[in-house]
């Protein structure tokens, strides 16, 4: 079931839970997987919720079990040219605990912001934060960032979107945003091109 909702002129979603149904929603179609009440702010581009089908990888970096080796891999990916793989620790929990950059208009960011072609694959980790007011991933308007198999989740920020805020193109595949917190998209907040694969959003809260 979904309802809808306008907020300072921008469509808000209520999945309540839904499991493996389309419909077309104001240009809209989504192909939903499992959720429950949660706001998610579309922005004002498409944002398609889909089963699960396959992503092209590139070679892989696999990382230890620490934030600051996913911030060094995560810089070293956006200075290289083509795309890039990052692999987690499988099960392992990336707490963040201070910010990383600060950007002039959306302002903290626990993650250095991805501004080339990322797909982190988490094996089952999670990534979560102990600061308060600060996102998780911020993607730049010609990025592309794909996150696999990762729980995002405990994120707030007194901006746009606690977990993701997406200028570029955002792919999310068998993925879990939960209990995150933001004034707009407290899961995503999507000013670019969002695909959501076969994953899972729950209690992510917007407000104000």
């Amino acid at each position: 079931m979904f309802n809808h909702k306008y907020l300072d002129g921008k469509l808000y979603i209520k999945i309540l839970s839904v499991l493996v149904v389309s419909i077309t929603l104001i240009g809209l179609t989504f192909y939903t997987t499992s959720a429950s009440t949660n706001w998610v702010n579309l922005g004002e581009k498409e944002t398609a919720i889909a089963s699960q089908s396959s992503l092209s990888q590139t070679s892989a970096t696999s990382i230890e079990c620490s934030v600051s080796a996913l911030i060094e891999a995560i810089n070293s990916a956006n200075e290289m040219p083509g795309a890039d793989v990052i692999d987690l620790s499988a099960g392992c929990t990336y707490q963040i605990t201070r910010i990383d950059n600060i950007d002039p208009i959306y302002r903290n960011n626990g993650l250095p912001v991805i501004t080339s072609a990322i797909t982190i694959d988490g094996h089952g980790a999670t990534i979560t934060s102990s600061y308060d007011d600060m996102r998780a991933f911020q993607v730049a308007q010609d990025a592309h960032l794909t996150l696999k198999n990762v729980e995002i989740s405990g994120i707030s920020t007194n901006n746009e979107g606690g977990g993701v805020l997406n200028h570029g193109t955002l792919t999310i595949s068998n993925t879990t945003l939960a209990t995150n917190a933001a004034i707009k998209g407290g899961a995503i907040y999507n000013l670019g091109s969002a695909t959501i694969y076969n994953s899972t959003f729950y209690y992510n809260s917007a407000c104000c």
